[in-house]
C-alpha cells in the first residue's frame, strides 16, 4: 500500500494539494516506515508549505534510507530537495554540498533521464 500512497501523494503535490500530499506520505510511512520515497514526497510538500525545517529532517532521512537501500534516484531527488530547503534557511554551504552529491551520483551510473526528471521537479514542471 505504501507505493500507491506515495504515488498519490506525489500527484497531490503536483496538483497543489499539499496537505493531502503530507497525509498520504504519513499514511505510507505508518505502513512502511523505511519508505525513502514517502519521506521525499512529504519533505517536498513540507518545503512547498514553507516548513523548511521539517522538510530538511524528512529529506535527510530519505537520503539515509536511500543509501542503505541502494535507491540512487530517491537519494538524488532527496538531495536536490534538501538543497532547496537549505537555500530557504540560508544554509548555502550545505545547499552546495547537497548539490555536489547529485553531481557525484551523475558521474556514477545515475541515468541522464533521472537528471531531467530532477530538473523538471526543481523547475516546477
Amino acid at each position: 500500500m505504501a507505493p500507491v500512497l506515495t504515488t498519490r501523494g506525489c500527484a497531490h503535490r503536483k496538483l497543489g494539494n499539499l496537505r493531502e500530499a503530507v497525509c498520504d506520505a504519513d499514511e505510507a510511512l505508518r505502513s512502511f516506515p523505511s519508505c525513502a520515497e514517502a519521506f521525499v514526497v512529504r519533505g517536498q510538500a513540507q518545503l512547498d508549505l514553507g516548513d523548511a525545517v521539517n522538510a530538511m529532517a524528512d529529506l535527510a532521512k530519505a537520503i539515509e534510507l536511500s543509501h542503505a537501500q541502494g535507491a540512487r534516484f530517491a537519494a538524488s531527488t532527496a538531495y536536490a530537495a534538501k538543497a532547496d530547503a537549505c537555500v530557504t534557511l540560508q544554509c548555502y554551504d550545505q545547499a552546495v554540498n547537497d548539490c555536489d552529491e547529485v553531481v557525484q551520483d551523475r558521474q556514477g551510473d545515475l541515468p541522464l533521464s533521472s537528471l531531467s526528471i530532477l530538473w523538471q521537479w526543481r523547475s516546477g514542471a
